[in-house]
């Protein structure tokens, strides 16, 4: 370990020289500063502790040492074909055709074994390592092939072929731009290779093609993005994290998790994620579909339609989406509006407002609701309760309780409820006055029976004219229908009371 500290010690005393000869950027010079310190700590030792030192210094050592080495011209002269005997190279030259051999039958990992053989005899033949480059291309060894063309390429710097390998090695590695400079200088050694013209073609359309991004696919993560945009497909990956935008993607599939993002818009579908959360907007999006949870989000907005959900929650408010159905429960929104269906749902509870929306069916249960307005119809749900008001509906159907709501109005048709209670407005002296309004197609001039029997004014009068008359301007085919069942159901003499 001492031998280990005095050289550690001797390459800081280096660094520490190539810091006071002033010729580094400050940036350099920080990274130095820093592999200091890194060096210290990793082998507990200090500048000051001299003991360590030795006579010579560490480019003195290294001086001295390379003295000792032959000349780099004499290297390569040793390694020249003319060193190499008659034997060797013909040695050298069966073991190449052998490599061929196994090329023809596919067995390439052989043919890389013969062609290093051959290799190893004269190294100072191109044709061998441009050989092994094209037996390592076809094993997917494309950067053992870029190595072997750079060889080659060095030992005969018009070796077309090598050229040509090299292209394609690069362009397994999808470096086109860099493929395609060596096609080009193949075809300047062999300019009627219709390979090289062809290979030099695919390349530049690759070029075209690869910007902006056609498509993300089969990521680990996405992190620490400042914007990802106009891409085709972002699928496969495993988490998208703290970016701040992403913008105008065809798709979005198969996610792991989307999270802590500024925004996301512009998106054709976004589908099949575990989860999307802590967002500041998703807006503009074509659909939102098969998710594990949507929670967090200031505002989703103008989305074709949001379906197969866990749950949604927590967020600031839904607006202008087509259809949200078959989520497990929507809870804590501000608000949800301009929605074309909400169907299909376990439960809707406290939110602002619901409204403007084309129907809302098959629902757990709706509740603590502030207000539920124009709305084409309500049907099929376990309760509602609890809302400030329910107005301009079309219809309200099978609904097991209505209850706890501030004011119901204005509503086409109320059937099949279990119970309606504790309403600040009498609903249910209204249906009464309203279903004699409509047996006579007028108020009777006798007070109606049973519930609305003790109104004491005209009010209801008045409200039961204005639903008969504007049933029969909507729809006078269902008015007569139902003025005919009434027939049926009266007795023949006509000093009898009407039903």
């Amino acid at each position: 370990m001492t031998d280990n500290k005095r050289l550690a010690f001797s390459i800081i005393q280096f660094l520490h020289d190539q810091l006071q000869g002033g010729d580094l950027s400050s940036s350099a010079q920080e990274s130095l500063e820093v592999a200091v310190q890194c060096l210290e700590t990793a082998f507990d030792v200090s500048t000051d502790d001299q003991s360590l030192a030795v006579p010579m210094t560490l480019t003195e050592i290294f001086t001295a040492a390379t003295d000792k080495l032959p000349d780099q011209s004499q290297v390569n002269n040793n390694s020249t074909p003319n060193s190499v005997s008659e034997d060797q190279r013909a040695e050298a030259e069966r073991l190449k055709t052998d490599g061929n051999d196994q090329m023809k039958v596919e067995n390439f990992a052989a043919a890389v074994e013969f062609y290093s053989k051959a290799i190893a005899i004269n190294p100072q033949n191109a044709v061998y390592y441009c050989n092994r480059a094209a037996a390592y291309s076809k094993l997917g060894n494309y950067a053992g092939a870029v190595q072997d063309c750079e060889q080659a390429i060095s030992i005969d710097p018009n070796y077309s072929k090598a050229y040509g390998r090299m292209g394609l090695a690069l362009a397994s590695l999808n470096k086109h731009t860099e493929a395609g400079s060596y096609y080009k200088k193949a075809l300047e050694l062999d300019p009627d290779n219709d390979t090289y013209k062809t290979n030099l073609k695919i390349a530049e359309e690759k070029m075209e093609t690869s910007s902006p991004c056609g498509s993300v696919s089969e990521c680990g993560s996405v992190s620490e993005c400042g914007s990802v945009s106009e891409c085709g497909s972002v699928s496969e990956c495993g988490s998208v994290s703290e970016c701040g935008s992403v913008s105008e993607c065809g798709s979005v599939s198969e996610c792991g998790s989307v999270s802590e993002c500024g925004s996301v818009s512009e998106c054709g579908s976004v589908s099949e994620c575990g989860s999307v959360s802590e967002c500041g907007s998703v807006s503009e999006c074509g659909s939102v579909s098969d998710c594990g949870s949507v929670s967090d989000c200031g505002s989703m907005s103008d989305c074709g339609s949001v379906s197969d959900c866990g749950s949604v929650s927590d967020s600031g408010s839904l607006s202008d989406s087509g259809s949200v159905s078959d989520c497990g429960s929507v809870s804590d929104c501000g608000s949800v509006s301009d929605c074309g269906s909400v169907s299909d749902c376990g439960s809707v509870s406290d939110s602002g407002s619901l409204s403007d929306s084309g129907s809302v069916s098959d629902c757990g249960s709706v509740s603590d609701c502030g207000s539920v307005s124009d709305c084409g119809s309500v049907s099929d749900c376990g309760s509602v309760s609890d809302c400030g008001s329910v107005s301009d509906c079309g219809s309200v159907s099978d609904s097991g309780s209505v209850s706890d709501s501030g004011s119901v109005s204005d509503c086409g048709s109320v059937s099949d409820s279990g119970s309606v209670s504790d309403s600040g407005s009498d609903w249910c002296r209204c249906l009464s006055v309203c279903s004699c309004s409509v047996s006579a197609g007028v108020v009777s001039d006798e007070q109606p029976s049973g519930p609305a029997a003790d109104v004491g004014d005209d009010v209801w009068r008045v409200r039961g004219q204005q639903f008969a008359q504007q049933m029969q301007q909507q729809n006078p085919e269902l008015i007569e229908q139902l003025r005919s069942q009434i027939r049926n159901r009266t007795p023949s003499t006509g000093n009898e009371e009407q039903p």
